[in-house]
C-alpha cells in the first residue's frame, strides 16, 4: 500500500524544504565543534602570559617550551605584551590580569598595585619557595601598616642587565623586573583554589623561564 503519491511527496517537500539545509547546517557545526573541542588544550595543558614589554620575536615561548612540553604535557604558551609606556597599556593590562597564568611586570607596575596586590598575585610563602626551590632570588616585597612582609614576584631582570630575553623583547630600562603569579590562574597547584596539586604549571613554567633567564 502506497502511502504517498509521488505529487503529495512534492507538496510536502515544497513546504519543508528549508528543514534540510537547515539540519546540514546544524550537523556541520556540531562535527566542527567535536572536533575542535577534541583538539584543543586544556586549561591545564596551555598557558598565557603577560609581559610589560614589547616582544619582537614571539618564538622565545616555542623554544622555552621545548625541553618543558613531553615532561609536563604543555601543549600550547601564549605571550602578550605591552610597554607601560604606550597607549592603552592599563587598559590590555587589566585585560590580562584576569586571564593570564603569570605576568612579567616593570617594578613601578607592581607599586601601583599596593595594598591590594594579594587580590591579584600570589603571595610567594616559604612553602611555596621552597617546594619549588625559588628561595635564592631577590623578591618583590611590600611592607604592611603592621610592618610584616610579603612577597609577590621574582626579580626576573635588572635594569642595568642583559638577559636571554633582551634578544626577544624591548624592557623599560628605567625599572626592575618581576615575575608574578596571578591569583587567577588555574594553573597553581595546591595554592589555586581552582585545581590541584598536579596542575602547577604556572609556577614550574615560571621557574624555567627565570632558570633559562639568568
Amino acid at each position: 500500500m502506497q502511502l504517498l503519491n509521488k505529487s503529495a511527496a512534492k507538496n510536502i517537500f515544497a513546504h519543508t524544504w528549508y528543514i534540510y539545509p537547515l539540519l546540514i547546517g546544524l550537523i556541520t557545526v556540531i562535527w566542527i565543534w567535536g572536533f575542535q573541542a577534541f583538539h584543543l588544550p586544556g586549561a591545564h595543558e596551555s598557558l598565557t602570559l603577560f609581559f610589560a614589554t614589547s616582544i619582537r620575536d614571539e618564538s622565545f615561548a616555542t623554544k622555552l617550551m621545548k625541553t618543558y612540553y613531553a615532561k609536563e604535557k604543555l601543549r600550547q604558551v601564549d605571550a602578550y605584551s605591552c610597554l607601560p609606556t604606550n597607549a592603552g597599556y592599563y587598559a590590555k593590562l587589566q585585560l590580562y590580569l584576569s586571564k593570564s597564568d603569570f605576568l612579567v611586570l616593570d617594578e613601578r607596575t607592581i607599586d601601583e598595585f599596593k595594598n591590594y596586590q594579594d587580590r591579584l598575585f600570589v603571595e610567594l610563602d616559604d612553602e611555596l619557595l621552597e617546594k619549588y626551590s625559588l628561595e635564592n632570588y631577590d623578591f618583590y616585597t611590600f611592607v604592611d601598616e603592621e610592618s610584616i612582609s610579603h612577597k609577590y614576584g621574582i626579580k626576573i631582570k635588572d635594569k642595568t642587565e642583559t638577559t636571554y630575553l633582551d634578544q626577544f623583547m624591548t624592557f623599560d630600562t628605567d625599572y626592575d623586573y618581576y615575575v608574578c603569579l596571578s591569583t587567577s590562574s588555574v594553573n597553581l597547584g595546591y595554592k589555586s583554589d581552582k585545581g590541584n596539586d598536579k596542575h602547577d604549571n604556572a609556577i614550574t613554567y615560571m621557574k624555567h623561564l627565570l632558570e633559562t633567564n639568568q
